[in-house]
């Protein structure tokens, strides 16, 4: 699963994106909104799941390297939720991107108690536009969080 599944998640969300777009053309106002929601719902437990997924790889992954490690469920499936934040979605707007970004960094960037690849979960989940389009190809792995911050930055 890791290699050929995971490598075409992005593909798929590109193509989701663009069918998202084209249904929102042929909506009225009040139909957008609703839909919006609806994605926005969508994409919150998709990248829900994904974190759960990547958080069971690296268990068995540890499991299969050191074979006397044990991962209790417990304290995997205790890893898997997040909180949930009450930051403003970041728009196309790059002016809003220094507020945005100051309170990121306080409620994720800075929070010692999240992985990165939580923090780069609650980033996709909290940009939009050309933002999300600019980190959408990076898979969810520890390594690309800082990856995903460095292209937002710059």
């Amino acid at each position: 699963m890791e290699g050929g599944k995971r490598r075409s998640f992005p593909d798929v969300l590109v193509a989701l994106k663009k069918l998202d777009e084209e249904i929102l053309e042929r909506l009225d106002d009040e139909a957008i909104v609703a839909e919006i929601s609806n994605v926005d719902e969508f994409n919150d437990h998709i990248y829900e799941s994904l974190a759960k997924i990547e958080i069971q790889l690296r268990s068995v992954s540890r499991v299969s390297k050191d074979p006397s490690a044990t991962v209790s469920s417990d304290a995997v499936t205790s890893k898997t939720k997040l909180p949930k934040l009450n930051l403003r979605v970041l728009q196309v707007n790059v002016s809003e991107w220094l507020t945005f970004w100051d309170l990121y960094n306080v409620a994720v960037h800075c929070n010692d108690s999240l992985s990165p690849v939580q923090k780069l979960i609650h980033l996709h989940t909290l940009v939009s536009h050309s933002a999300k389009d600019a980190i959408a190809r990076l898979t969810l792995t520890d390594a690309n969080y800082d990856e995903a911050i460095k292209i937002l930055k710059d």
